[in-house]
């Protein structure tokens, strides 16, 4: 059973987030506010006698349910999604979980991807897309040397101002996935001689 249609199950039934017709879901309801990465690291999880996940698979689970419900382009089951991600022990997991859900998304379903890049409200507060993409940004041109200020500029209108030097050095550094990104959330236009 695929982790999206676990979360269907978990969505349908409405009591219980351990999914019953499946060997390989995690009992949630079991994790007592612990994450299921620290119930792994210090005990062994069974059920029926064998140990379901380990910490990394825990981690992948996360990350497939999420390209399985980014997939479906479904505004209701991401919002879902979120909901049920809760169970992380911090925000800020769901955050990673779900900016790794869009980067996988990205290499493997560029047309999925699009959707969430057009839609990325849907995602909100839990991770804002436009504001990771102008970090991203950010970070590969400081790493090289250049200067906000005077090499670019970023907009809170999700504009980027490059001079081309700085453009060319951008596209050489990000992943195909990251200037997909990139240059779908962001308008990238030639930094003006004088600010």
């Amino acid at each position: 059973m695929t982790p999206f249609s676990c979360l269907w199950l978990y969505l349908s039934s409405g009591i219980d987030m351990t999914c019953v017709s499946c060997s390989e879901c995690i009992p949630v309801s079991s994790f007592s506010g612990e994450s299921p990465s620290d119930v792994l690291r210090d005990r062994s999880m069974t059920r029926q006698g064998q140990i379901i996940m380990s910490r990394r698979q825990v981690d992948e689970y996360y990350i497939e349910l999420a390209v399985d419900v980014l997939k479906s382009r479904n505004s209701a089951l991401v919002k879902s999604l979120k909901d049920f991600l809760t169970v992380l022990p911090n925000p800020s997991l769901i955050e990673v979980v779900l900016s790794q859900g869009v980067y996988h998304l990205i290499e493997t379903v560029p047309e999925a991807a699009r959707w969430i890049l057009e839609n990325p409200d849907y995602l909100m507060p839990e991770l804002d897309l436009n504001h990771l993409a102008l970090s991203l940004v950010r970070q590969r041109l400081e790493e090289e040397g250049y200067v906000e200020g005077r090499d670019f500029l970023l907009s809170s209108r999700h504009r980027v101002f490059l001079t081309p030097e700085a453009k060319i050095k951008l596209l050489k550094t990000l992943s195909s996935g990251e200037q997909f990104l990139v240059f779908e959330l962001l308008t990238v236009l030639p930094k003006p001689e004088e600010i």
